[in-house]
């Protein structure tokens, strides 16, 4: 079974969609969302792949599971970007936060993987993890088999309240010439304030290392 959803998405990044309505589905299991509280992207020429997890500490040992996997085109973060950016000013001038402390949690770029085994000096910052004490054990997220393939979204409403922010994450039908545009909810993830704002850094460093990758190819010559 499928429900409307059709308020709260008239406002996000650049859409526009001018007199038309959304008309966005999403079934029962989906509205209540996931909990995540880290997050790991991957990057290539055409997409970014974010992971969302859910980690705490198993004897001493950071470990977690994998509980969404989210695929999106570039203009689409850079959007997303701006939306998180947004929600939290609003969350922090309505709540009067000046700051939030340092996470203990580790969220990274997948391509940090990379600088392992090139041995860090030709991999370029943008690609590392990013900075958190060294001391710090890489956590061990399960990703399993339902998850690994991943949902598509290229539109998304972000919200909050006292207690959390929201990110609901929708494919629409851009292409349709109608007066209601549809679309269905892929996913839903609810996340803490301190989160959110460890997000938008990961996903800000991700969207210049894939600019940084299109811009110049690998094995491009200087000045070619």
């Amino acid at each position: 079974m499928a429900d409307d959803f059709q308020g709260g998405f008239e406002e996000f990044g650049d859409a526009d969609f001018g007199e038309r309505a959304l008309n966005i589905h999403f079934t029962p299991e989906i509205m209540a969302g996931v909990y995540a509280n880290h997050a790991r992207l991957r990057h290539s020429p055409y997409e970014l792949t974010v992971t969302f997890g859910e980690v705490g500490d198993e004897g001493g040992r950071l470990a977690g599971l994998a509980v969404a996997r989210v695929h999106m085109s570039p203009r689409f973060t850079s959007e997303l970007i701006e939306a998180l950016h947004d929600n939290f000013s609003k969350w922090r001038y309505t709540q009067g936060v000046r700051d939030l402390p340092e996470s203990e949690t580790h969220h990274e770029s997948e391509d940090a993987d990379l600088d392992d085994e090139a041995g860090g000096p030709d991999v370029p910052s943008a690609l590392r993890q990013l900075e958190r004490p060294a001391a710090r054990p890489r956590e061990d997220v399960a990703l399993e088999p339902p998850l690994m393939p991943g949902v598509y979204a290229n539109f998304a409403n972000v919200s909050h309240s006292e207690y959390e922010f929201t990110i609901t994450f929708a494919r629409i039908d851009h292409e349709v010439d109608e007066p209601q545009v549809p679309g269905v909810v892929v996913t839903r993830v609810n996340c803490a304030p301190l989160f959110v704002r460890e997000l938008v850094a990961l996903l800000e460093d991700a969207y210049a290392a894939w600019h940084e990758l299109v811009e110049h190819p690998a094995g491009e010559a200087d000045g070619a």
